[in-house]
């Protein structure tokens, strides 16, 4: 089945929910266009949140200045992810300096931790099936966070940047993580 949502007129995609549209995954994630001048306010109350800039110019603010940073992305083809993930009850907004596209992703967590800046100096690259059935499968993953650098979170988020005319996301393969059904047995 082909899945392609559109934008809503607020500049809204869904592409998953929770309660909505392919439950499945556990969360909500979002896609929003932003214009310039744009702010989103995030706070949830029994959920964490991270947001990664696709493109566009924007201003993290989170928790009352803990995390202040501008961001610059040109497309979400280069690899220099910039993101924000903090837990519930902590506030931030996302404040578009040009038009701005970003990905929004919210599950259930219970636990509280400092919010934190992720940035190309700080998430880890790495290279996967470079030297197989001729460099078909080569693809480079960068991650922002996952169970080994963040265990109290019940999300991942990366991107895997593949080579032009390559596979994508082949051959099968697993992520270590604890699975779990909603609400998770983590909280």
């Amino acid at each position: 089945m082909i899945f392609k949502p559109d934008y809503d007129k607020s500049g809204k995609k869904t592409l998953c929910e929770r309660n909505g549209v392919n439950p499945e995954m556990l969360m909500d994630i979002y896609v929003y266009k932003l214009k310039k001048g744009a702010n989103l306010e995030l706070c949830f109350e029994n959920d964490e949140c991270a947001v990664l800039l696709l493109s566009g110019d924007i201003k993290f603010c989170v928790a009352d200045g803990k995390i202040d940073e501008e961001c610059k992305r040109e497309n979400p083809f280069q690899k220099t992810p910039y993101a924000i993930h903090f837990s519930r009850g902590t506030s931030a907004s996302v404040t578009a300096l040009e038009d701005s596209e970003i990905l929004v992703q919210i599950t259930d967590n219970k636990r509280q931790w400092e919010p934190v800046f992720y940035n190309p100096d700080n998430c880890l690259y790495q290279e996967f099936g470079k030297g197989q059935w001729g460099g078909a499968g080569h693809r480079i993953v960068s991650t922002m966070f996952d169970l080994d650098n963040a265990p109290y979170s019940n999300m991942v988020m990366g991107e895997v940047f593949n080579q032009p005319g390559k596979w994508s996301s082949y051959p099968p393969h697993h992520h270590p993580c604890l699975l779990y059904t909603s609400p998770s047995p983590r909280d």
